[in-house]
């Protein structure tokens, strides 16, 4: 029932606005009036009243920025914002007065210590020309635009530098700074290559080490600069660049390049064979070779020396060379003799062993011979060795010695005695050997089937034009020097002949000389001189 009484309830309260509507409708023919409203106008005064409003902010911010500075300025980190030129120079001066720079320095360790505080009145500071500096600040800020401070602040020092400083007074307050007279006793150090290590048997790069010397112009003008614009912060000296650091440190690629260029050469030794003899080049002694072209720059340039090279080639080619040497030889009677390597030996070429060394060490070769003018058939000391000719010249007969047997013999004629022809004594080498030559002196031309010359135009070859040798022949009817021998007999040493092969020419009691009676002329005193020959391809005395 209450159901019902609600619901009907609000059908009449409907029913009643509706008819409130209608009858507020207008009928036929009725002309519905617009009401006028006054917004727009208002809209506008606001508008009108707003801008007013700014420009006269915008025109007391431009005539206030134009005697007073922007928000943000600063100069040497003194705050200018919105104070007068006048009020700021007061600032500035009032600053000066108590105004001190403390600098700050380094100890061994590398930590921060006071080096020196400078005081204002120590250097007579002033300032001159302030009020300039300040009105040149002024008029570069841009006032058209001073409202974009506020919007977007920034900070913007600018540095005054009319402050006068006595330059003589600063000068002497930084000479006696302890930092700087203290300095001089560790001075900073490059990074360089040691000498020869023996614990670790290389060369090695030594650090470079960081001092205390300060460059005292380089002080001077950070100090100076620092006054100048009145920093407030200390002046640190080492991250101004005042410190004197090394210029050479460890991790230069050329002082690592030369340091294993040597550690290189010294790394295997080298063995060096002279005439048999072994000799060896450990790193300590390769090291004596080393030099220092270093052209001024701090960088090491190392080479190996030609001239200390050269001392130890000739130290060792004097015990080891035997060319021009005298040697004792045991003849096939027992003899013992003395004789002289008058063309025969071992002689060390020295400029070529010395460049051979050189090269070597560079190349870490570990084994070379010396490299040799002459050389000897054998080698050491005993450089005839058991393989040689041997030419008894007294008794006119020669043996050949191969591997120290007697493998042949024969009888010679040997040069003439009485026309002072006598064939030399001494040690000599094989030059070379060839067949079908034709021997040239001054006065005749006679071919040979074999030829083998030792010593200059001295040579062995065959005689067919004689009927006899041996005995006495060679002291009134020799040869003009070399060793004739039978057609058969040059054929045989002719085989075993090869260049350097040993000549061992000797006379018992040195060369005879012969009598009155024997020549039927007066006494000759024989030479080695033989005829004069004529300089042609296979010439010699026969």
């Amino acid at each position: 029932m209450d159901d019902v009484n609600i619901y009907d309830e609000i059908i009449d309260l409907d029913a009643q606005e509706i008819s409130a509507v209608s009858e507020e409708k207008p009928g036929k023919g009725k002309r519905i009036k617009k009401k006028r409203g006054g917004g727009i106008p208002v809209f506008i005064a606001l508008i009108v009243t707003i801008i007013a409003i700014l420009a006269v902010i915008y025109g007391v911010g431009y005539v206030y920025f134009d005697t007073h500075f922007l928000p943000g300025i600063y100069a040497d980190g003194l705050e200018l914002s919105y104070k007068s030129v006048d009020y700021a120079r007061e600032l500035i001066l009032r600053r000066v007065k108590d105004y001190s720079l403390e600098l700050v320095g380094k100890d061994e360790d590398g930590t921060l210590i006071a080096a020196g505080t400078i005081n204002s009145d120590d250097i007579d500071m002033t300032f001159a020309d302030v009020d300039t500096e300040l009105l040149e600040i002024l008029l570069s800020q841009n006032k058209l635009l001073w409202f974009k401070a506020f919007l977007t602040p920034a900070y913007n020092n600018h540095t005054i530098e009319s402050a006068d400083i006595s330059e003589a007074k600063l000068g002497a307050l930084i000479d006696n700074l302890p930092v700087i007279k203290e300095g001089h006793e560790r001075k900073s150090e490059n990074a360089y290559i040691s000498e020869y290590d023996r614990t670790s048997g290389a060369y090695l790069i030594i650090p470079e080490k960081k001092g205390l010397e300060l460059d005292r112009d380089k002080v001077y003008d950070a100090v100076y600069g620092a006054l100048k614009s009145l920093r407030s912060e200390p002046l640190n000296l080492e991250v101004s660049d005042c410190y004197i650091e090394p210029v050479i440190f460890s991790d230069n690629e050329r002082l690592i390049e030369e340091c294993s260029k040597i550690n290189r050469w010294i790394s295997k030794g080298l063995k060096l064979d002279f005439n048999g003899i072994e000799r060896e080049l450990a790193a300590d002694d390769i090291r004596k070779f080393i030099v220092n072209n270093e052209a001024g720059d701090g960088i090491p340039d190392f080479e190996l020396s030609d001239e200390a090279i050269l001392e130890y080639v000739e130290g060792v080619a004097k015990e080891t060379d035997t060319f021009g040497q005298p040697k004792k030889f045991v003849t096939v009677t027992g003899v013992e003799l003395t004789l002289q390597r008058k063309s025969y030996g071992w002689r060390t070429d020295r400029e070529k062993t010395v460049s051979a060394v050189k090269e070597a060490i560079e190349d870490g070769t570990e084994r070379i011979e010396a490299v040799y003018e002459y050389r000897g058939y054998a080698s050491g000391q005993d450089d005839v060795g058991d393989s040689y000719v041997e030419a008894d010249l007294t008794g006119q007969h020669l043996y050949l010695h191969m591997n120290g047997e007697i493998i042949f013999d024969t009888d010679f004629v040997s040069g003439n005695i009485a026309t002072k022809n006598a064939t030399p004594e001494g040690i000599f080498g094989i030059t070379y050997k060839t067949t079908d030559a034709i021997l040239r002196g001054r006065d005749y031309a006679t071919p040979v089937s074999f030829w083998m010359p030792f010593f200059g135009n001295y040579g062995m070859h065959d005689a067919t034009w004689r009927d006899a040798f041996g005995g006495n022949i060679y002291m009134v009817s020799g040869s003009h020097g070399c060793i004739n021998l039978p057609l058969p007999a040059a054929a045989t040493i002719y085989e075993y002949m090869k260049n350097n092969f040993p000549v061992v020419c000797y006379y018992y009691g040195g060369i005879p000389v012969p009598s009155p009676d024997d020549t039927g002329e007066e006494v000759i005193t024989p030479n080695y001189g033989g005829e004069e020959t004529v300089g042609i391809e296979n010439s010699a005395d026969d």
